[in-house]
């Protein structure tokens, strides 16, 4: 074997390698909420990254009305419905251009009103949700909430109401025992040290396992 052929071959192997550690885009059917964090600390430049973490995510799930469906809620002391879930299943770019454009908010961090307003409106059938179809939402924050008894309070009922909570924390000033009581249980927590955190291609792929693993369905 010739020194060219053996490179090639090494280079084919480590790209075989590669690509079989990549996840697979999710077939199934599952109806799934991001729901940002959108307070005075985030801030805008942040705040996209958080945006742009979101749509690169949803390039791992066959996007459509009988597949995965995709809704957007961002919250600060109000929150607002960017993305329901019937709204973009046919078009994922259109989608993820969505994510994108989503505004930020600034202000406090009224993570109940969020969590209120998911169980309420995002995860119903009026906005695109599937009956017999795993719900999901997934709890961007980098800090505490205002008013932890009422957060862990709508976190509970809307775990009772069928979803799972995912918790994605950014950074280190959020309410650990909080963050506890709104996800659906510790593997259910995923921690980035920064917002440059959010950017890294192993952090996206390591969430995007967890949505679509097994044990989801399990929960």
């Amino acid at each position: 074997m010739t020194k060219l052929s053996a490179s090639l071959l090494v280079l084919l192997v480590a790209v075989t390698i590669t690509e079989s550690r990549l996840p697979k885009k999710f077939p199934g059917n599952l109806d799934l909420v991001f729901i940002l964090d959108s307070s005075g600390s985030v801030g805008t430049s942040n705040f996209l990254i958080m945006k742009r973490f979101a749509s690169n995510i949803t390039l791992s799930f066959k996007i459509g009305e009988t597949l995965t469906q995709v809704g957007l809620d961002v919250f600060s002391s109000t929150v607002t419905t960017e993305i329901k879930l019937k709204e973009f299943n046919t078009c994922a770019g259109c989608l993820r251009a969505k994510i994108l454009r989503a505004k930020y908010k600034g202000k406090m961090t009224k993570t109940f009103f969020a969590l209120d307003h998911a169980r309420f409106n995002s995860f119903s059938t009026h906005y695109g949700a599937r009956i017999g179809v795993p719900k999901i939402a997934v709890v961007m924050t980098d800090g505490k909430s205002q008013e932890k008894d009422k957060t862990c309070e709508s976190a509970k009922y809307l775990r009772n109401s069928g979803v799972i909570i995912i918790v994605i924390i950014i950074g280190n000033k959020v309410d650990m025992e909080e963050i506890q009581c709104i996800a659906s249980g510790p593997s259910f927590i995923f921690t980035v040290q920064n917002f440059s955190g959010l950017k890294k291609r192993g952090f996206r792929d390591r969430v995007a396992r967890k949505l679509f693993s097994d044990k989801i369905a399990a929960v």
